[in-house]
């Protein structure tokens, strides 16, 4: 996914989900504006997650750590004497 499409899609996801969040405490949880605005939240919290995992499945893996506790470099002919 291309970096600037899913930062906007994140961010459109993460609006939703506080405009979702701002009237539930104010409505009544038998009514249908409730449950309208509870399926919406949920959509909005679906294409978070979508975005936040296409975007960590399409970034390429991390090179192994360097340093004193990496293993010897065998194409160098061997050990250090």
């Amino acid at each position: 996914m291309e970096t600037l499409v899913a930062r906007i899609m994140f961010t459109v996801g993460i609006f939703l989900i506080i405009l979702a969040l701002i009237p539930l405490p104010l409505l009544q949880p038998n009514s249908v504006e409730f449950w309208v605005d509870i399926a919406g939240l949920a959509m909005a919290t679906f294409v978070v997650v979508a975005v936040a995992r296409s975007v960590r499945r399409s970034r390429p893996p991390s090179a192994p750590p360097t340093g004193e506790g990496s293993p010897p470099d065998a194409s160098r002919g061997g050990e250090d004497t």
